[in-house]
Protein backbone atom coordinates (compact mmCIF):
# COMPACT_ATOMS: atom_id res chain seq x y z
CA UNK A 1 0.00 0.00 0.00
CA UNK A 2 2.78 2.35 0.88
CA UNK A 3 4.55 1.47 -2.33
CA UNK A 4 1.41 2.25 -4.35
CA UNK A 5 1.06 5.66 -2.63
CA UNK A 6 4.69 6.39 -3.25
CA UNK A 7 4.26 5.68 -6.98
CA UNK A 8 1.20 7.93 -7.08
CA UNK A 9 3.06 10.75 -5.40
CA UNK A 10 5.98 10.41 -7.81
CA UNK A 11 3.54 10.38 -10.75
CA UNK A 12 1.81 13.52 -9.51
CA UNK A 13 5.13 15.26 -8.99
CA UNK A 14 6.36 14.35 -12.47
CA UNK A 15 3.11 15.55 -13.97
CA UNK A 16 3.36 18.84 -12.06
CA UNK A 17 6.95 19.33 -13.19
CA UNK A 18 6.04 18.64 -16.83
CA UNK A 19 3.05 21.01 -16.68
CA UNK A 20 5.18 23.69 -15.03
CA UNK A 21 7.90 23.20 -17.62
CA UNK A 22 5.35 23.50 -20.40
CA UNK A 23 3.92 26.65 -18.85
CA UNK A 24 7.40 28.17 -18.52
CA UNK A 25 8.18 27.19 -22.12
CA UNK A 26 5.00 28.92 -23.35
CA UNK A 27 5.82 32.05 -21.35
CA UNK A 28 9.37 31.98 -22.70
CA UNK A 29 8.12 31.74 -26.26
CA UNK A 30 5.58 34.52 -25.70
CA UNK A 31 8.28 36.68 -24.15
CA UNK A 32 10.61 35.98 -27.07
CA UNK A 33 7.91 36.89 -29.60
CA UNK A 34 7.09 40.09 -27.69
CA UNK A 35 10.75 41.03 -27.47
CA UNK A 36 11.17 40.40 -31.19
CA UNK A 37 8.16 42.57 -32.03
CA UNK A 38 9.39 45.45 -29.87
CA UNK A 39 12.88 45.21 -31.39
CA UNK A 40 11.28 45.37 -34.84
CA UNK A 41 9.21 48.38 -33.76
CA UNK A 42 12.26 50.24 -32.43
CA UNK A 43 14.38 49.43 -35.47
CA UNK A 44 11.64 50.49 -37.89
CA UNK A 45 10.93 53.67 -35.91
CA UNK A 46 14.60 54.65 -36.04
CA UNK A 47 14.76 54.06 -39.80
CA UNK A 48 11.49 55.97 -40.38
CA UNK A 49 12.74 58.92 -38.32
CA UNK A 50 15.99 59.03 -40.28
CA UNK A 51 14.15 58.67 -43.61
CA UNK A 52 11.76 61.53 -42.86
CA UNK A 53 14.58 63.81 -41.69
CA UNK A 54 16.40 63.01 -44.95
CA UNK A 55 13.26 63.83 -46.96
CA UNK A 56 12.84 67.13 -45.08
CA UNK A 57 16.44 67.98 -45.90
CA UNK A 58 15.90 67.44 -49.63
CA UNK A 59 12.57 69.31 -49.64
CA UNK A 60 14.23 72.31 -47.97
CA UNK A 61 16.96 72.32 -50.63
CA UNK A 62 14.36 72.06 -53.40
CA UNK A 63 12.46 74.98 -51.87
CA UNK A 64 15.68 77.00 -51.92
CA UNK A 65 15.95 76.48 -55.68
CA UNK A 66 12.29 77.33 -56.38
CA UNK A 67 11.16 80.55 -58.01
CA UNK A 68 7.41 79.87 -58.17
CA UNK A 69 5.30 80.30 -55.06
CA UNK A 70 3.13 77.30 -55.99
CA UNK A 71 6.14 74.96 -55.93
CA UNK A 72 7.31 76.43 -52.62
CA UNK A 73 3.84 75.81 -51.21
CA UNK A 74 3.93 72.19 -52.34
CA UNK A 75 7.28 71.60 -50.64
CA UNK A 76 6.04 73.35 -47.49
CA UNK A 77 3.05 70.96 -47.32
CA UNK A 78 5.37 67.97 -47.67
CA UNK A 79 7.70 69.30 -44.96
CA UNK A 80 4.71 69.69 -42.60
CA UNK A 81 3.61 66.10 -43.18
CA UNK A 82 7.09 64.63 -42.81
CA UNK A 83 7.95 66.65 -39.69
CA UNK A 84 4.75 65.42 -38.04
CA UNK A 85 5.54 61.82 -39.00
CA UNK A 86 9.11 62.11 -37.74
CA UNK A 87 7.88 63.31 -34.34
CA UNK A 88 5.58 60.29 -34.10
CA UNK A 89 8.41 57.89 -34.95
CA UNK A 90 10.80 59.59 -32.53
CA UNK A 91 8.24 59.28 -29.72
CA UNK A 92 8.18 55.49 -30.18
CA UNK A 93 11.92 55.07 -29.52
CA UNK A 94 13.13 54.02 -26.02
CA UNK A 95 14.86 57.31 -25.23
CA UNK A 96 14.12 60.01 -22.71
CA UNK A 97 12.46 63.11 -24.11
CA UNK A 98 15.23 65.43 -22.91
CA UNK A 99 17.77 63.37 -24.89
CA UNK A 100 15.99 64.44 -28.07
CA UNK A 101 14.61 67.79 -26.89
CA UNK A 102 16.24 69.93 -29.57
CA UNK A 103 15.37 67.45 -32.30
CA UNK A 104 11.70 67.83 -31.29
CA UNK A 105 12.13 71.62 -31.40
CA UNK A 106 13.60 71.38 -34.90
CA UNK A 107 10.72 69.21 -36.14
CA UNK A 108 8.17 71.54 -34.54
CA UNK A 109 9.73 74.63 -36.11
CA UNK A 110 11.04 73.60 -39.52
CA UNK A 111 7.61 73.69 -41.22
CA UNK A 112 6.94 77.18 -39.86
CA UNK A 113 10.30 78.42 -41.13
CA UNK A 114 9.54 76.86 -44.50
CA UNK A 115 6.10 78.50 -44.60
CA UNK A 116 7.58 81.91 -43.89
CA UNK A 117 9.51 81.66 -47.17
CA UNK A 118 6.24 81.70 -49.11
CA UNK A 119 5.75 85.42 -48.48
CA UNK A 120 9.41 86.42 -48.56
CA UNK A 121 9.44 87.41 -52.27
CA UNK A 122 12.88 85.80 -52.70
CA UNK A 123 14.65 88.56 -50.75
CA UNK A 124 18.36 88.16 -50.10
CA UNK A 125 17.70 88.01 -46.35
CA UNK A 126 15.19 85.22 -46.70
CA UNK A 127 17.49 83.23 -49.02
CA UNK A 128 20.37 83.61 -46.57
CA UNK A 129 18.11 82.42 -43.76
CA UNK A 130 16.95 79.40 -45.73
CA UNK A 131 20.56 78.53 -46.61
CA UNK A 132 21.37 78.46 -42.89
CA UNK A 133 18.42 76.16 -42.31
CA UNK A 134 19.52 73.87 -45.16
CA UNK A 135 23.06 73.68 -43.73
CA UNK A 136 21.68 72.75 -40.31
CA UNK A 137 19.35 70.15 -41.82
CA UNK A 138 22.25 68.67 -43.79
CA UNK A 139 24.26 68.20 -40.59
CA UNK A 140 21.30 66.66 -38.74
CA UNK A 141 20.73 64.25 -41.62
CA UNK A 142 24.42 63.25 -41.54
CA UNK A 143 24.20 62.59 -37.78
CA UNK A 144 21.25 60.25 -38.30
CA UNK A 145 23.09 58.44 -41.10
CA UNK A 146 25.97 57.78 -38.68
CA UNK A 147 23.54 56.50 -36.05
CA UNK A 148 21.91 54.19 -38.61
CA UNK A 149 25.29 52.77 -39.55
CA UNK A 150 25.83 51.84 -35.86
CA UNK A 151 22.44 50.15 -35.60
CA UNK A 152 22.27 47.95 -38.68
CA UNK A 153 19.47 45.59 -37.66
CA UNK A 154 16.97 44.90 -34.88
CA UNK A 155 19.41 42.56 -33.10
CA UNK A 156 21.29 45.65 -31.96
CA UNK A 157 18.34 46.32 -29.65
CA UNK A 158 18.58 42.87 -28.04
CA UNK A 159 20.70 43.91 -25.06
CA UNK A 160 18.50 46.93 -24.42
CA UNK A 161 15.37 44.78 -24.52
CA UNK A 162 16.72 42.26 -21.98
CA UNK A 163 17.59 45.09 -19.62
CA UNK A 164 14.18 46.69 -20.13
CA UNK A 165 12.42 43.42 -19.31
CA UNK A 166 14.56 42.98 -16.19
CA UNK A 167 14.02 46.63 -15.16
CA UNK A 168 17.78 47.22 -15.11
CA UNK A 169 17.97 49.73 -17.97
CA UNK A 170 18.86 53.29 -16.96
CA UNK A 171 19.28 54.31 -20.59
CA UNK A 172 19.53 52.58 -23.94
CA UNK A 173 22.87 51.87 -25.56
CA UNK A 174 22.25 54.60 -28.12
CA UNK A 175 20.76 57.24 -25.76
CA UNK A 176 24.12 59.02 -25.68
CA UNK A 177 24.09 59.18 -29.49
CA UNK A 178 20.71 60.92 -29.43
CA UNK A 179 21.90 63.19 -26.66
CA UNK A 180 24.93 64.18 -28.74
CA UNK A 181 22.74 64.84 -31.78
CA UNK A 182 20.34 66.90 -29.66
CA UNK A 183 23.21 68.92 -28.16
CA UNK A 184 24.49 69.63 -31.67
CA UNK A 185 20.97 70.71 -32.56
CA UNK A 186 21.27 73.66 -30.18
CA UNK A 187 22.85 75.44 -33.14
CA UNK A 188 19.42 75.50 -34.82
CA UNK A 189 19.49 78.95 -36.43
CA UNK A 190 17.35 81.91 -35.40
CA UNK A 191 16.72 83.25 -38.88
CA UNK A 192 16.85 86.98 -39.50
CA UNK A 193 14.48 88.22 -42.19
CA UNK A 194 11.37 90.31 -42.70
CA UNK A 195 8.67 87.77 -42.02
CA UNK A 196 6.66 85.96 -39.38
CA UNK A 197 9.69 84.38 -37.72
CA UNK A 198 12.11 87.28 -37.51
CA UNK A 199 14.23 87.38 -34.39
CA UNK A 200 12.12 89.87 -32.47
CA UNK A 201 9.04 87.71 -33.07
CA UNK A 202 10.81 84.47 -32.10
CA UNK A 203 11.94 86.03 -28.84
CA UNK A 204 8.73 87.80 -27.87
CA UNK A 205 6.95 86.88 -24.67
CA UNK A 206 3.89 84.60 -24.74
CA UNK A 207 0.81 86.76 -24.28
CA UNK A 208 -1.40 84.03 -22.80
CA UNK A 209 1.04 83.49 -19.90
CA UNK A 210 1.23 87.14 -18.87
CA UNK A 211 0.40 87.51 -15.14
CA UNK A 212 -0.09 83.72 -14.79
CA UNK A 213 1.20 82.03 -11.63
CA UNK A 214 4.19 79.70 -11.71
CA UNK A 215 3.34 76.06 -10.97
CA UNK A 216 5.53 73.43 -9.33
CA UNK A 217 6.95 70.33 -11.01
CA UNK A 218 4.50 68.17 -9.05
CA UNK A 219 1.54 70.30 -10.17
CA UNK A 220 2.75 70.00 -13.76
CA UNK A 221 3.07 66.24 -13.29
CA UNK A 222 -0.61 65.94 -12.39
CA UNK A 223 -1.55 67.90 -15.50
CA UNK A 224 0.75 65.69 -17.60
CA UNK A 225 -1.06 62.59 -16.34
CA UNK A 226 -4.34 64.03 -17.60
CA UNK A 227 -2.83 65.13 -20.92
CA UNK A 228 -1.18 61.74 -21.51
CA UNK A 229 -4.23 59.83 -20.16
CA UNK A 230 -2.17 57.72 -17.78
CA UNK A 231 -1.62 57.23 -14.05
CA UNK A 232 2.17 57.24 -14.25
CA UNK A 233 4.47 59.74 -15.97
CA UNK A 234 8.19 60.33 -15.80
CA UNK A 235 9.64 63.83 -15.46
CA UNK A 236 12.26 64.22 -18.20
CA UNK A 237 13.49 67.79 -17.92
CA UNK A 238 12.75 71.36 -18.89
CA UNK A 239 12.23 73.23 -22.14
CA UNK A 240 14.04 76.52 -21.73
CA UNK A 241 12.67 78.30 -24.78
CA UNK A 242 10.64 81.52 -24.70
CA UNK A 243 7.85 79.28 -23.35
CA UNK A 244 9.52 77.62 -20.34
CA UNK A 245 7.99 74.23 -19.64
CA UNK A 246 8.31 70.96 -17.75
CA UNK A 247 8.56 67.88 -20.00
CA UNK A 248 7.20 64.40 -19.26
CA UNK A 249 7.04 60.95 -20.81
CA UNK A 250 4.80 57.92 -20.23
CA UNK A 251 5.70 54.22 -20.46
CA UNK A 252 4.26 53.98 -23.99
CA UNK A 253 6.55 56.67 -25.40
CA UNK A 254 4.05 59.56 -25.23
CA UNK A 255 5.62 62.96 -24.50
CA UNK A 256 4.21 66.31 -23.45
CA UNK A 257 5.32 69.70 -22.14
CA UNK A 258 3.48 71.74 -19.48
CA UNK A 259 4.18 75.48 -19.23
CA UNK A 260 5.73 76.69 -15.97
CA UNK A 261 3.40 79.69 -15.99
CA UNK A 262 -0.26 78.76 -15.91
CA UNK A 263 0.25 75.01 -16.42
CA UNK A 264 -0.93 74.83 -20.05
CA UNK A 265 -0.14 71.98 -22.45
CA UNK A 266 2.48 73.29 -24.87
CA UNK A 267 2.68 70.12 -26.95
CA UNK A 268 1.64 66.48 -26.88
CA UNK A 269 2.78 63.55 -28.99
CA UNK A 270 1.47 59.99 -28.58
CA UNK A 271 1.85 56.87 -30.67
CA UNK A 272 -0.78 56.13 -33.30
CA UNK A 273 -2.30 52.67 -33.66
CA UNK A 274 -2.54 53.08 -37.46
CA UNK A 275 -5.19 50.40 -37.91
CA UNK A 276 -8.57 51.18 -39.46
CA UNK A 277 -10.83 54.22 -39.74
CA UNK A 278 -13.76 53.53 -37.44
CA UNK A 279 -14.95 57.08 -36.75
CA UNK A 280 -15.95 59.93 -39.05
CA UNK A 281 -14.07 63.19 -39.59
CA UNK A 282 -17.02 64.99 -38.00
CA UNK A 283 -16.72 62.91 -34.81
CA UNK A 284 -12.95 63.40 -34.69
CA UNK A 285 -13.34 67.18 -35.00
CA UNK A 286 -16.00 67.18 -32.27
CA UNK A 287 -13.70 65.19 -29.95
CA UNK A 288 -10.84 67.61 -30.59
CA UNK A 289 -13.00 70.67 -29.98
CA UNK A 290 -14.30 69.27 -26.68
CA UNK A 291 -10.74 68.43 -25.65
CA UNK A 292 -9.54 71.98 -26.36
CA UNK A 293 -12.43 73.46 -24.41
CA UNK A 294 -11.49 71.31 -21.41
CA UNK A 295 -7.73 71.89 -21.55
CA UNK A 296 -7.57 75.59 -22.52
CA UNK A 297 -10.96 76.88 -21.33
CA UNK A 298 -11.60 78.69 -24.62
CA UNK A 299 -13.82 78.32 -27.66
CA UNK A 300 -12.31 77.15 -30.94
CA UNK A 301 -13.39 76.78 -34.54
CA UNK A 302 -11.90 74.25 -36.95
CA UNK A 303 -10.55 75.45 -40.27
CA UNK A 304 -8.42 73.05 -42.32
CA UNK A 305 -7.38 69.45 -41.83
CA UNK A 306 -5.16 66.74 -43.25
CA UNK A 307 -5.35 62.95 -42.98
CA UNK A 308 -2.38 60.60 -42.91
CA UNK A 309 -1.91 57.06 -41.51
CA UNK A 310 -5.40 56.97 -39.94
CA UNK A 311 -4.76 60.24 -38.10
CA UNK A 312 -6.57 63.49 -38.86
CA UNK A 313 -4.67 66.69 -37.98
CA UNK A 314 -6.99 69.67 -37.58
CA UNK A 315 -6.13 73.37 -37.43
CA UNK A 316 -8.18 75.26 -34.85
CA UNK A 317 -8.41 79.00 -34.16
CA UNK A 318 -9.82 80.59 -31.02
CA UNK A 319 -13.16 82.39 -31.16
CA UNK A 320 -13.86 85.57 -29.19
CA UNK A 321 -17.18 87.41 -29.39
CA UNK A 322 -17.94 85.77 -32.72
CA UNK A 323 -14.55 86.65 -34.24
CA UNK A 324 -12.34 83.78 -35.42
CA UNK A 325 -8.78 84.67 -34.36
CA UNK A 326 -6.51 82.90 -36.84
CA UNK A 327 -3.41 84.17 -35.01
CA UNK A 328 -4.30 81.86 -32.08
CA UNK A 329 -3.70 78.55 -33.82
CA UNK A 330 -3.66 75.07 -32.32
CA UNK A 331 -3.08 71.84 -34.25
CA UNK A 332 -4.72 68.68 -32.91
CA UNK A 333 -4.14 65.12 -34.16
CA UNK A 334 -6.98 62.63 -33.60
CA UNK A 335 -6.97 58.87 -34.18
CA UNK A 336 -9.57 57.82 -36.74
CA UNK A 337 -9.50 54.38 -35.15
CA UNK A 338 -10.92 55.37 -31.76
CA UNK A 339 -11.18 59.17 -31.63
CA UNK A 340 -8.39 59.60 -29.07
CA UNK A 341 -6.24 62.74 -29.03
CA UNK A 342 -2.73 61.87 -30.26
CA UNK A 343 -1.02 65.23 -30.71
CA UNK A 344 -1.35 68.89 -29.79
CA UNK A 345 0.84 71.81 -30.91
CA UNK A 346 -0.24 74.97 -29.07
CA UNK A 347 2.66 77.42 -29.49
CA UNK A 348 0.69 79.78 -31.72
CA UNK A 349 -2.21 79.96 -29.26
CA UNK A 350 0.04 80.43 -26.22
CA UNK A 351 2.16 83.08 -27.94
CA UNK A 352 -0.73 85.19 -29.25
CA UNK A 353 -3.91 84.63 -27.25
CA UNK A 354 -4.90 87.51 -24.96
CA UNK A 355 -7.93 89.52 -23.96
CA UNK A 356 -8.74 91.75 -26.93
CA UNK A 357 -10.96 94.75 -27.34
CA UNK A 358 -13.01 93.43 -30.23
CA UNK A 359 -14.20 96.35 -32.42
CA UNK A 360 -17.58 96.65 -34.11
CA UNK A 361 -18.03 95.28 -37.62
CA UNK A 362 -20.42 97.84 -39.07
CA UNK A 363 -20.59 97.29 -42.84
CA UNK A 364 -23.88 95.87 -44.16
CA UNK A 365 -23.91 92.58 -46.06
CA UNK A 366 -24.73 94.14 -49.44
CA UNK A 367 -21.76 96.50 -49.25
CA UNK A 368 -19.41 93.63 -48.33
CA UNK A 369 -20.62 91.57 -51.29
CA UNK A 370 -20.06 94.48 -53.67
CA UNK A 371 -16.45 94.76 -52.45
CA UNK A 372 -15.76 91.25 -53.73
CA UNK A 373 -14.84 90.65 -57.38
CA UNK A 374 -17.71 90.02 -59.80
CA UNK A 375 -15.88 86.82 -60.77
CA UNK A 376 -16.77 85.32 -57.40
CA UNK A 377 -20.08 84.20 -55.92
CA UNK A 378 -20.34 84.91 -52.19
CA UNK A 379 -21.49 81.94 -50.09
CA UNK A 380 -20.98 83.22 -46.51
CA UNK A 381 -19.53 86.11 -44.50
CA UNK A 382 -17.87 85.86 -41.09
CA UNK A 383 -15.78 88.02 -38.77
CA UNK A 384 -12.11 87.18 -38.40
CA UNK A 385 -8.71 88.29 -37.15
CA UNK A 386 -5.66 87.51 -39.27
CA UNK A 387 -1.94 88.25 -39.11
CA UNK A 388 -0.30 90.40 -41.77
CA UNK A 389 3.18 89.63 -43.10
CA UNK A 390 4.54 92.08 -40.53
CA UNK A 391 2.76 90.17 -37.74
CA UNK A 392 0.19 92.91 -37.15
CA UNK A 393 -3.28 91.72 -36.27
CA UNK A 394 -5.96 92.87 -38.69
CA UNK A 395 -9.71 92.52 -38.30
CA UNK A 396 -11.35 91.35 -41.50
CA UNK A 397 -14.52 90.06 -43.04
CA UNK A 398 -13.90 86.46 -44.05
CA UNK A 399 -15.86 86.03 -47.28
CA UNK A 400 -16.18 82.46 -48.55
CA UNK A 401 -16.83 82.31 -52.29
CA UNK A 402 -17.11 80.05 -55.33
CA UNK A 403 -15.45 80.63 -58.69
CA UNK A 404 -17.17 79.92 -62.01
CA UNK A 405 -15.24 76.63 -62.04
CA UNK A 406 -16.71 75.74 -58.59
CA UNK A 407 -13.40 76.23 -56.78
CA UNK A 408 -13.53 77.46 -53.19
CA UNK A 409 -11.92 80.82 -52.47
CA UNK A 410 -11.75 82.87 -49.27
CA UNK A 411 -11.35 86.65 -49.51
CA UNK A 412 -10.30 88.61 -46.44
CA UNK A 413 -11.58 92.19 -46.57
CA UNK A 414 -10.30 94.87 -44.21
CA UNK A 415 -12.96 95.63 -41.58
CA UNK A 416 -12.83 99.37 -42.28
CA UNK A 417 -11.70 99.90 -45.88
CA UNK A 418 -13.11 96.65 -47.36
CA UNK A 419 -9.91 96.26 -49.37
CA UNK A 420 -8.46 92.78 -49.83
CA UNK A 421 -5.93 91.83 -47.15
CA UNK A 422 -5.52 88.27 -48.41
CA UNK A 423 -7.02 85.72 -50.82
CA UNK A 424 -6.80 81.96 -50.26
CA UNK A 425 -7.73 79.01 -52.46
CA UNK A 426 -8.99 75.89 -50.70
CA UNK A 427 -7.52 72.68 -52.04
CA UNK A 428 -9.73 69.67 -51.29
CA UNK A 429 -8.59 66.07 -51.47
CA UNK A 430 -9.41 62.71 -49.91
CA UNK A 431 -6.72 63.44 -47.32
CA UNK A 432 -8.00 66.84 -46.22
CA UNK A 433 -8.29 70.53 -47.04
CA UNK A 434 -5.32 72.86 -47.42
CA UNK A 435 -4.95 76.50 -48.41
CA UNK A 436 -2.95 77.99 -51.24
Amino acid sequence: MKKRNFVRIISFLLTAVLVSFGFVLVLFRQNTVLQSRIEDEYFNSLNETAAKISEINYDLKKQLYCNSNSAKTAYFARICERASGAKECLARLPIKAQNAENIYKYLASVADYSKSMLSSKNSEKSKAGLKKLVDFSENLNADFNILQSKIKNRDDFEGDMKNLINNTLSKTSFSSDFENISQTSKTFPVLIYDGPFSKHIENKKPKLLKLKQKISKNQAKQTAKFILSTREVEYTGKENSNIESYTFKDKNGGVCAITKLGGYCLYLNKQSGKTGENISEKTAIKNAKNYLKTVYNADFKESYFEKSDNVITINFASVEKGVVCYSDLIKVGVSLENGKILSVEARGFIMNNHKRNIPKFSHPTDKIKKAVSDELKVKSINKSLILSDSQKEKYCYEVKCKTAEKSDVIVYLNKDSLEEENILFLIHSDNGTLTK
